[in-house]
Formats: structure tokens, C-alpha cells, sequence
């Protein structure tokens, strides 16, 4: 009996012992890993666009598809330049067996051994073919003269011409861009959605139980015990667009290289000269050939035309079909020459055409008056028109 506590001890003691270790064990391994259950009561906001997420992720992969097509792009550009440079070498390579191989090929460049010969002829009183008439100066180039000229002017045209559309196109493209990049810049200043999140935060526990475990754990987690008061405020800013216009040195490059290219293209017959110059430098002998060649070929040319010119005026005067370009200057400058000859120095109408070649009346054309009749004939050895003072019109044979 002395050793017999129930006489000190409360019946179930040893019970309430072990319940109190497994519910601290219990409650240590709570706090290790704690449950948290709760409920969040969402406002019903309607928005317009359904699956924005889904959205965006479709964007990106287009956008990264158009980036792998513009990389592949891009490296197809730079094969092609590399095509280009080697297709300089072998149009070098083409230009010089052509030159050498066919007299006829671009044998359109007038050299100072050209005008040699014609002043070698005139020299000799022999039919000369310089000036040329306006008919043949479309046919042929002057390699000293600055400007460009007819058959130049007509090639770098027709580059600037194929070179529009590529202009037209990147002008397309940037005001797409401008025009997509001030849509989105609108959506990121009147789409910002800003809201504020109210409420209050509740926690508290409570332990049920009059017991001293209850008491012993009751004062443990009263600590942990809270009421606070939310007031948030929230934005969507992370989520709207930030677009970039694009800058004034991007736009000035790509403009840039399409004027590079219309240069290159107007500069295109000074390079042409520049090869006939070259080819004519290191092969004189062949380039004395092609030049003999070009001054017999339109020598023969201008002696046809002339003799066929010939046989049709005298065939329309023949036929009283003749048609001679009159105005009213030039019948004052012609009737009345004393008072209205300084007309013919001042306008074109008030000078005479050949017939033949069709020239103006100026320092090329020899005026031979003979009394009551005028007449007046170009340079070029074909025969004289005569122009009497009735009107009537005549071929001296």
C-alpha cells in the first residue's frame, strides 16, 4: 500500500500521458507539413476573347516560324551575292571572247580613230559621216562625252523601271509595320486594366477541451491567430504588348540600297564604256578592225537610205503627193526675208527641212539662191531640193 499511488493519482492519468505524446507528435508533424484549406470566392468579370493564353502561344509560334523563314531567307541572299560575284568574272571573261571573236558585238563606241578616218575624208573632199543626223546618233555612243546618251539612257530606264516594284514592295512592308505598330501601341494605352483586391483574412484555431492537454495546446496555437485587412490594387501591365517603331537609320539603309542600286544602274554605261576602253587598251589592233568595220558598215547604210530617200521624194513629186511642212514664220521668212529673215535664228518653224534627211535649216545646211528661186540642200551630197517663189517644188537632175 505505500507504494500504491491511486491514492495520489487521478483515475486515467497513464491514458491521458500517452494521449498527450501522440497528439504532440501529431501536431509536430502538422507544422512539418501543414494543410491549408480555403476558398476563394471569384467576381464574375466577362471578358471578350476567350483562351488568351492559348492565343498568345499560336502568336509566338508564328512569329518564330516567320523568323525561320526570314534566317533561311536571309542565307539564300547571301549565296545569291556570292552567285553575283562570280558571275562579274565570267561576264568579264564572256565580254573579251565576244570582242574578239564577233565584230559586230556592241560596235557602237565612236574612238578618235573613227573621227580620224571621217576627217581623213573630208580632208579628201569624200562623203563624211559626221555630225550624224539625228536619225543614227540614236545608234551610236560618244565614250568621251560626260552624259549619258540615247542607248544609255534607254538601258538605265529600263533598270529603274524593274527596280519599282521592289521599291513599291518594301514601302508595302513598312507601312504595315507603322501601321500594326501603332495598333498595338493604342492596345497598350487604352487596354491597361487595373482593379483593387478588398477583404479580410481570418485565422483561428480552436482547441475543444477543458482538459490540461487541451489547455497546454490551446496556449501553443493561440499565436498563430490572426484577422488582418486586404487592399490590394492590381494591373494587367505585364501582359500588354510593347511595341517599337522603327528607326529612322533602319528605314534610311533599306531606302539607302535601293538608291545605291538606281545609282549603279544609271552608272551602268559608264561601266560599259569602261570595257569597251579596257578591251580597246590591250587589243588595238582588233579595236582599229571593229572601228574600220562600224565606219564602212554605216557609210554603206547612209548611202542606201539616201538613195532610196531620193527615189521616193522624186516619185511623190512626180505624183504631186509632196508634203512640205509649212507655218506662218516660215512663209513670212521666205516671202518677206529683208523683214522677217531674223525669225529663222530665234524659232524652229521659221527654218526649212531637207527633204531627203529631213534637218532643220542651220549651220549644216548651205543656202544657194539664184534669182527668183532658192534652193537649199544639206550637206550630205544628195541632190537640191529647189523651192521657187510660187510654191512649186522640184528634184534638179
Amino acid at each position: 500500500k505505500v507504494c500504491d499511488p491511486s491514492k495520489d493519482l487521478s483515475r486515467g492519468w497513464g491514458i491521458g500521458m500517452v494521449t498527450l505524446l501522440k497528439t504532440k507528435e501529431a501536431l509536430s508533424q502538422s507544422f512539418r507539413r501543414p494543410e491549408v484549406v480555403y476558398r476563394v470566392q471569384k467576381p464574375d468579370i466577362h471578358v471578350d476573347a476567350d483562351k488568351l493564353l492559348e492565343q498568345a502561344g499560336d502568336l509566338k509560334l508564328s512569329f518564330d516560324e516567320n523568323s525561320r523563314w526570314y534566317r533561311k531567307f536571309m542565307n539564300l541572299v547571301q549565296v545569291a551575292m556570292n552567285l553575283i560575284f562570280l558571275k562579274v568574272i565570267y561576264d568579264a571573261f564572256d565580254y573579251r571572247q565576244k570582242y574578239l571573236t564577233n565584230i559586230e558585238y556592241e560596235n557602237v563606241y565612236i574612238s578618235r580613230y573613227f573621227m580620224k578616218i571621217d576627217a581623213r575624208r573630208h580632208a579628201c573632199r569624200k562623203h563624211t559621216l559626221l555630225p550624224f543626223k539625228n536619225r543614227e546618233k540614236r545608234a551610236f555612243i560618244f565614250p568621251t562625252r560626260y552624259a549619258l546618251q540615247s542607248t544609255e539612257i534607254e538601258t538605265a530606264g529600263y533598270g529603274l523601271m524593274c527596280l519599282l516594284p521592289l521599291f513599291f514592295f518594301i514601302t508595302a512592308i513598312v507601312l504595315i509595320d507603322r501601321a500594326f505598330t501603332e495598333a498595338l501601341d493604342i492596345v497598350s494605352r487604352n487596354a491597361r486594366i487595373e482593379f483593387v483586391s478588398t477583404g479580410y483574412q481570418d485565422m483561428k484555431l480552436i482547441v475543444k477541451g477543458t482538459g490540461m492537454i487541451a489547455k497546454i495546446v490551446r496556449s501553443v496555437v493561440n499565436g498563430f491567430n490572426f484577422k488582418r485587412k486586404l487592399n490590394e490594387t492590381h494591373n494587367n501591365e505585364g501582359c500588354l504588348p510593347k511595341p517599337k517603331y522603327l528607326k529612322n537609320s533602319t528605314l534610311c539603309g533599306m531606302y539607302g540600297v535601293l538608291l545605291m542600286c538606281a545609282v549603279f544602274l544609271v552608272m551602268e554605261g559608264f561601266g560599259s564604256r569602261l570595257k569597251w576602253g579596257i578591251c580597246e587598251f590591250f587589243y588595238p589592233k582588233r579595236a582599229k578592225k571593229r572601228t574600220l568595220f562600224l565606219y564602212n558598215d554605216t557609210l554603206k547604210k547612209r548611202k542606201v537610205f539616201f538613195k532610196y530617200m531620193n527615189t521616193k521624194v522624186k516619185r511623190l513629186i512626180r505624183e504631186n503627193k509632196l508634203d512640205q511642212d509649212t507655218s506662218t514664220v516660215l512663209l513670212l521668212s521666205m516671202k518677206y526675208p529683208k523683214y522677217f529673215g531674223w525669225l529663222s535664228k530665234f524659232f524652229a518653224q521659221a527654218r526649212r527641212k531637207c527633204l531627203i534627211c529631213r534637218e532643220l535649216e542651220d549651220l549644216g545646211l548651205f543656202r544657194n539662191k539664184a534669182g527668183w528661186h532658192d534652193s537649199f540642200y544639206c550637206n550630205m551630197k544628195h541632190l537640191p531640193v529647189i523651192q521657187s517663189s510660187e510654191g512649186a517644188t522640184n528634184i534638179l537632175l
